[in-house]
């Protein structure tokens, strides 16, 4: 045991030997390159950040897992009006629950509308989800 604690204070002894004599050093060289960086590095203005938005991709209702749309969407044209089986006009808007299964076939009358004011006008109702 009383080895153990000269190995200690040997080790301890030479710690601080190596802190008191070379510390005083190290921190004057590392103040002098931080005034230097500071004198010579240009102020940097930091750009905003860009802001990237994902479409909303909601999930089918019977199984839960998120479908792909692959109807071709024309730029700036977001809401699709499809025809039910019962013939009746409804029009869905994005982020409504049937959004991403809803299929437009033009050849059965069904259509792409710029805005919801348009679809009501051309005698289409809103999707109830």
């Amino acid at each position: 045991m009383k080895k153990l604690s000269i190995f200690v204070g040997v080790i301890l002894g030479i710690w601080l030997f190596a802190a008191c004599t070379f510390y005083p050093i190290v921190s004057q060289v590392e103040f002098e390159a931080r005034q230097t960086a500071q004198a010579t590095l240009p102020t940097v203005t930091p750009e905003p950040p860009v802001v990237v938005v994902e479409p909303e991709v909601l999930p089918t209702e019977e199984t839960g897992e998120v479908a792909e749309d692959p109807t071709p969407v024309p730029p700036a044209i977001m809401i699709k009006g499809n025809i039910s089986s019962s013939g009746e006009k409804i029009y869905h808007m994005p982020g409504q629950a049937n959004y991403n299964n809803v299929k437009i076939d033009e050849a059965k009358g069904e259509r792409w509308f710029h805005s919801e004011q348009e679809a009501l006008d051309a005698g289409w109702r809103k999707a109830l989800r």
